[in-house]
C-alpha cells in the first residue's frame, strides 16, 4: 500500500456525516459494518483497538482541489483537505495491510458539526460494551499535531505515563520521535476512559 496515492483517494472528496459509506470501496475487504453504521475488522489476536473516524468537518460533500508540491499535499484554499482524519484511515489502513494484529474500528460522525460529535463511538458504547471491555489499550489516529501522543482528553487522563513512553520508544525504534502531548480535546477513544484501561 501506498501512502501518497491512497492518502489522495482518500482526499479526492471531504465527507460530512451521513456520507462515511462513500468510503467503502477504498476500506479493505472483509470490514463489517455495524448496526451504527460504524466499519470495522479483526486482524490476529489482540487486546488493541485501534480507531479513525472516516467524516470531516463540513456540511456537505465536496470534491477536494489538490494541490501538491514536492512532498506537500495541500488545496487551493478553496476547498479544505480532510487531513482530519484521512491521515488517520491511511495510517490504519497501512497497519491493516501488514497485517498487525489488532481490532481495527472505522468510526462514523465524529465531528460534531452535524452528528452532535463522537456519535458513532457513543453508538458503539452503548450496544456493546462487553466488545469494549476485552480491550487493554486503544489508540485512536486522530491528531493534527505532528509527533503527538495524548496523555489527557475530556479533562481527565487517558493513558498512563508506562504507556505512554512504551509507545515512544516503540515508535522510537522507526526513528519517529513522539512526545507526551497532555492538550487533547475529545475523540472518539474518550468515550471509552471507563472502560479501556490504556
Amino acid at each position: 500500500m501506498l501512502f501518497r496515492s491512497t492518502f489522495l483517494k482518500l482526499t479526492e472528496y471531504i465527507n460530512p456525516y451521513g456520507t462515511e459509506d462513500d468510503l467503502v470501496p477504498l476500506l479493505p475487504s472483509g470490514v463489517t459494518k455495524d448496526k451504527s453504521g460504524n466499519y470495522f475488522i479483526k486482524i490476529g489476536e489482540s487486546r488493541t483497538l485501534f480507531t479513525c473516524h472516516l467524516d470531516n468537518y463540513c456540511k456537505t460533500k465536496e470534491k477536494v482541489n489538490h494541490v501538491i508540491k514536492d512532498n506537500f499535499i495541500g488545496t487551493d484554499r478553496t476547498t479544505i483537505l480532510g487531513g482530519d482524519n484521512k491521515a488517520g484511515v491511511t495510517a490504519i489502513l497501512y497497519m491493516i495491510s501488514k497485517n498487525v494484529p489488532g481490532f481495527y474500528y472505522f468510526f462514523i460522525g465524529e465531528e460534531p458539526i452535524l452528528s452532535g460529535g463522537c456519535w458513532g463511538s457513543s453508538q458503539l458504547l452503548k450496544s456493546d460494551p462487553k466488545l469494549l471491555k476485552s480491550f487493554d489499550r486503544a489508540v485512536a489516529f486522530d491528531r493534527k499535531k505532528r509527533g503527538s501522543i495524548i496523555t489527557r482528553q475530556m479533562a481527565q487522563e487517558c493513558c498512563s505515563n508506562e504507556f505512554a513512553d512504551a509507545l515512544i520508544a516503540e515508535f522510537s525504534k522507526q526513528g519517529i520521535k513522539m512526545q507526551k502531548d497532555p492538550t487533547g480535546y475529545y475523540t472518539d477513544t474518550g468515550n471509552f476512559i471507563e472502560l479501556i484501561p490504556e
